[in-house]
């Protein structure tokens, strides 16, 4: 077995038992502090050890992710080097035909270079924001779940293996999804307090997303809408109508897609090399049970084929075991009418359904987005039983309890991943 192999196995076994230290402690436990500094020691140890490895493989630390985080890398410190302005620095992205969707990643970057020209500076910078980013989901889970749920949910994303990858990457997402979070946390704000500074900010922040991946802003707009419509107690017009304005989101999409030429192989500046157009009836659905539950983990490298994929590996099987409790949820926020709830059920769905049209339901990067949000959406599910352990569940024509149903779901998704990784070698 590859070192590459035995490091991914010791993050799968650290993040286990992380979780299930951090776990059945008291309310005093779960707060801010000890988030921000569990999340930011083990990524800070952990982002190390990857670098180190990918450096001892491949001779970088790109993390088996070249080509795009090359490009990054260049033009940041072209930018840097040459001293440029804001405005300087646009037009020679402009210049260079970088699409606005980028510049964004390209501005961020140019602050840790301008402290030290190192891919170090920017691996600590992004470190510093996912670490700030998890004490933002973990407010936005206090709102409506257990404060220890809260806390699971937070640590259960901010530390998995993908978000390591993405830490140590020379990529965006790690920006992006800083201001993902702090919008939807601006936004509640302004729902907690009415106060319209909140409300600025939030918008303020979202607008930011055009310059990483427009689409993103306008889901965000359109899950807090549909929060308010489905958060009326009107009955079955309501419901028609908040169904209206949800699929008003994927319409919303196909309008900027259009006008942006997002998620498109010809427009994506910085297209995955995975893309491959086939619009066979097989691999159309594929990617729309990608899209919804997915992607599905790959645990371990095969042979020297080295790839970012057994990276994810750990982080994503958590997330194939909540599936049952995320889609439990969703009939379930719309009984309790929670507007906090129904913008994050509202924004993963609406996005799981972009990704399924467009057949990006497999790849990783694009889903990224909503990912912090299924999380926090199928922790709270598995808090609400936690008040009431008899809650039960019905699948007709069976009877079976939840419980029972999380722990059979859990096997049968544990399989479907163990076999799916057997079929590759």
């Amino acid at each position: 077995m590859s070192w590459y192999n035995v490091l991914n196995f010791f993050t799968f076994v650290s993040f286990a038992f992380i979780l299930w230290i951090s776990s059945n402690k008291s309310d005093e436990y779960y707060t801010r502090n000890r988030l921000g500094i569990t999340v930011f020691v083990y990524s800070f140890i952990f982002v190390g050890l990857y670098l180190v490895m990918s450096d001892y493989y491949t001779g970088n630390t790109f993390l088996f992710s070249v080509a795009d985080a090359r490009t990054y890398e260049r033009y940041s410190l072209a930018i840097v080097n040459s001293d440029m302005t804001i405005q300087e620095a646009i037009s020679f992205l402009v210049k260079h035909r970088f699409d606005y969707d980028d510049w964004g990643a390209f501005i961020f970057m140019l602050y840790p270079y301008s402290i030290i020209k190192s891919k170090l500076a920017l691996n600590f910078a992004y470190i510093t924001l996912g670490t700030i980013s998890s004490i933002f989901l973990f407010d936005i889970g206090n709102r409506f779940m257990l404060r220890s749920y809260a806390y699971l949910a937070s640590l259960s994303y901010s530390i998995a293996s993908y978000s390591l990858f993405f830490y140590g990457s020379h990529l965006k997402e790690t920006a992006m999804l800083f201001f993902v979070t702090i919008s939807f946390f601006c936004f509640f704000k302004y729902m907690d307090s009415r106060k319209s500074s909140n409300m600025l900010f939030g918008i303020i922040f979202s607008s930011i997303l055009f310059f990483f991946r427009p689409v993103i802003a306008v889901l965000i707009w359109m899950s807090i809408m549909a929060s308010y419509v489905l958060g009326k107690k009107n009955g079955s017009k309501t419901l028609i109508v908040g169904f209206i304005v949800i699929m008003i989101i994927p319409i919303s999409y196909f309008v900027v897609n259009d006008i942006l030429m997002q998620y498109t192989a010809q427009g994506d500046l910085l297209n995955s090399p995975n893309y491959v157009e086939d619009n066979s009836s097989f691999s159309i659905a594929v990617s729309a049970v990608g899209a919804f539950l997915g992607p599905i983990p790959i645990l371990l490298q095969i042979k020297n084929a080295f790839s970012p994929s057994p990276i994810y590996g750990s982080g994503l099987l958590l997330k194939c075991l909540l599936l049952v409790p995320f889609y439990n949820g969703l009939v379930y926020c719309y009984k309790k009418r929670n507007p906090f709830l129904l913008s994050l059920y509202s924004f993963t769905i609406a996005e799981m359904v972009c990704l399924a049209i467009v057949k990006d339901g497999l790849e990783l990067r694009k889903a990224l987005a909503h990912v912090p949000f299924f999380i926090l959406s199928a922790f709270w599910f598995l808090s609400e039983y936690d008040k009431d352990v008899d809650e039960e569940i019905y699948i007709s024509p069976y009877y079976i309890s939840t419980r029972r149903w999380f722990y059979l779901s859990a096997i049968v998704f544990f399989v479907v991943v163990i076999a799916w990784n057997t079929l590759r070698y």
